[in-house]
């Protein structure tokens, strides 16, 4: 069964970057998510006005993924994603 059908559901916590993501991942959980607001806030942008590129976001969630080795999301570029077919790590 998916974590996320499972009875009592996933718990994602949320990381700004790379190492904040290490500590969820060290602590156990399964998976990551992140945040654009955080993404567009490391990069000193603002969040949901198109600053960040689809492809930062992407990266942002492959960068989270291959340091923690867990899934990462990112709401808007996975979004994208799957709308657009492109594979995720």
């Amino acid at each position: 069964m998916a974590p996320h059908a499972r009875d009592g559901g996933l718990v994602m916590p949320n990381a700004w970057d790379g190492p904040s993501a290490l500590m969820p991942a060290d602590a156990g959980f399964e998976a990551i998510a992140t945040s654009s607001a955080a993404l567009a806030a490391t990069l000193g942008r603002s969040d949901g006005r198109h600053e960040v590129t689809r492809g930062e976001h992407l990266g942002h969630a492959r960068l989270i993924g291959r340091l923690t080795g867990c899934p990462s999301t990112e709401p808007s570029g996975t979004a994208t994603a799957m709308r657009l077919k492109t594979p995720l790590p």
